[in-house]
């Protein structure tokens, strides 16, 4: 192979760039001259898809064991470097990806990379930190199963993803947080904080050979076992019904779908689809709250994750209601796959998307979100740049295409959790 010539090395390298380690650590990095700051997150294959029967949530628990002790430091030292440093640093804990992220000054990214490396490689879990963190964690619990409308979305994931490791909650429940011990942990630990397939994501004021050379020399030598992203299939075979009843004055009602996740090209008119007919704009909310005074909300979402989605319509309504407003989201449905949608709500579609992505695409830690799991997920750490590109050449027919593929009624999961 001929030398480069001083010229060529003088290139500069692609914008994100990434470096993977021999241990199988990838390495993004993004330049992102702002200003004198930066922000990072790293991912390990896990979350609620890896966990086993009767231990939803212990993920979660490991990631916020993170910033609880180090052979050298206590969870006070910890957080005094930090604040220290002026930044900060947060447990991420999802359905696939668990980690860190962080953001801080950039003079400061040398010391930050060695503070992350004490924390993940030297990382000890405690009992007496582990008891603290479960009292949040069932907090957080309690908090989410007292709302009634994330209660019903609750519900809906564990019916819609019937048998499929989507319908439990990244927080696990009560009994199960209570239940996870202390060599649980250890034992994720060992098995998934690991560099293969791992991704460290770095965005902001920063030189990439410099940095280049500080996650290797931090992370470099660190090894351990062979990890894999699965990819769990999901079909929904017929159409079902759930209901709960709660100490509630209203009913919430939830008719949901499977739809393409992340990883599938069908995503795009399916996020162009969710535009037309999400928010106060949408067209949910104007059939069903603006036209006919039934719901106090209505809405169209489309949670996405890696390899399938959860799309449908959400509404809040009065129990009197429930009949009216139920006919109401079948014809809309109906409507909507029969007759589809017009050249102009797709254009607005498309142009709200776009607009808002770049907005939401100012600060490091968005791209550093998105680079972390793009990567991860197999779809490149410059998805972030391409995403726009894909929604604007999103055509009617495909939108009206994934309206009749994904919108079945005889697919569909309705879950209604009302008074009592």
């Amino acid at each position: 192979k001929e030398p480069q010539s001083p010229k060529e090395a003088q290139k500069p390298k692609s914008n994100p760039h990434t470096v993977t380690l021999p241990n199988g650590l990838s390495c993004v990095l993004n330049a992102n001259h702002a200003s004198p700051s930066f922000a990072f997150m790293i991912g390990f294959i896990g979350g609620s898809k890896e966990e086993a029967p009767g231990k939803t949530g212990t993920f979660n628990l490991l990631s916020r064991m993170f910033l609880k002790g180090t052979e050298q430091k206590d969870a006070q030292a910890i957080a005094r470097q930090i604040d220290t440093l002026a930044g900060g640093i947060s447990p991420v804990s999802g359905r696939n990806v668990f980690g860190l992220q962080g953001k801080f000054l950039s003079k400061d990214f040398k010391e930050v990379m060695g503070l992350l490396r004490e924390l993940l490689l030297e990382s000890e879990l405690r009992s007496d930190e582990l008891k603290k963190v479960k009292t949040e964690v069932l907090s957080d619990i309690r908090q989410r199963d007292d709302d009634p409308g994330s209660y019903a979305f609750l519900q809906m994931n564990a019916t819609l993803f019937e048998g499929h490791p989507y319908s439990k909650d990244v927080l696990g429940t009560e009994a199960e947080v209570k239940g996870a011990t202390l060599q649980d942990l250890k034992n994720l630990y060992r098995s998934h904080v690991v560099p293969d397939h791992a991704v460290i994501a770095i965005s902001g004021d920063i030189d990439f050979k410099e940095a280049e050379e500080l996650v290797r020399e931090a992370f470099g030598g660190w090894k351990g076992p062979a990890r894999g992203l699965r990819k769990v299939e999901h079909h929904v075979s017929s159409s079902r019904s759930k209901q709960a009843e709660r100490d509630i004055l209203q009913t919430h009602l939830i008719y949901s779908f499977t739809g393409p996740g992340l990883i599938e090209e069908g995503r795009y008119p399916a996020e162009v689809m969710n535009a037309v007919l999400s928010g106060m704009g949408g067209r949910i909310f104007k059939r069903l709250r603006d036209e006919n005074p039934f719901a106090y909300a209505a809405t169209f979402f489309n949670q996405m994750a890696y390899e399938v989605a959860a799309l449908g319509i959400y509404v809040g309504t009065d129990k009197a209601h429930v009949q009216e407003i139920d006919a109401l989201v079948r014809r809309e449905i109906e409507s909507i796959r029969k007759d589809g949608f017009t050249e102009k709500e797709v254009k607005d579609a498309k142009q709200y998307l776009i607009g808002n992505h770049y907005t939401r695409m100012q600060t490091n830690g968005a791209i550093t979100y998105s680079m972390c799991l793009d990567t991860i997920y197999g779809l490149g750490p410059g998805q972030f740049k391409a995403w726009p590109r894909k929604i604007e050449a999103v055509t009617l027919e495909r939108v009206n295409e994934s309206a009749r593929k994904n919108l079945l009624p005889d697919k569909m999961v309705k879950v209604t959790v009302g008074p009592r």
